[in-house]
């Protein structure tokens, strides 16, 4: 068999391919304990299984892209940590204790405060964000104006000397 220059490139990628995957599966290695905690505090081993196999997936692909994506891997990892851990820390109650006495709708309203907490911020950004378009944009219109004439005029006197040139 004769190796031309076609097999070899393609011999080439596909020992690069398996490098970088290589490299990917020993950059996905804190799945590992996060599904090993799962597995010790939920009996439901089917659910964990899958939940962390396409954890791994997605940690091998982020990686394998590369850039930002390999990037956010761990310090994913990281911001998943403490809602994975902390909440094996408190004991596992349906309710809470809210000025001496338990309130059952705790938990229902814990992610209804998050969602309006978040509506709430959302505002303010958008509220800042066109105030400030709303002082800098007469200025950047005014320029721009400024600007288009000045590139017309330059436009304008180039062709006149293009036109009087001694040459033709």
């Amino acid at each position: 068999m004769e190796l031309t220059e076609d097999l070899l490139w393609r011999r080439a990628r596909r020992q690069y391919e398996l490098c970088r995957l290589r490299h990917t599966l020993q950059r996905s290695w804190p799945v590992v304990p996060i599904i090993a905690v799962g597995a010790l505090y939920h009996s439901d081993t089917a659910l964990i299984a899958s939940a962390g196999a396409i954890l791994f997936a997605l940690a091998t692909l982020f990686s394998w892209l590369g850039q930002t994506w390999g990037r956010a891997i761990f310090p994913g990892f990281l911001a998943g940590a403490p809602p994975l851990l902390i909440p094996r820390l408190v004991p596992a109650n349906a309710f809470c204790w809210i000025g001496g006495r338990c309130w059952e709708w705790c938990m229902l309203l814990c992610p209804l405060s998050g969602l309006i907490a978040g509506w709430h911020a959302l505002g303010k950004v958008t509220v800042r964000v066109l105030t400030v378009a709303g002082a800098v944009l007469p200025f950047i219109v005014i320029l721009a104006i400024l600007a288009a004439a000045a590139y017309a005029a330059w436009r304008r006197l180039a062709r006149r000397r293009t036109r009087t040139s001694p040459a033709q």
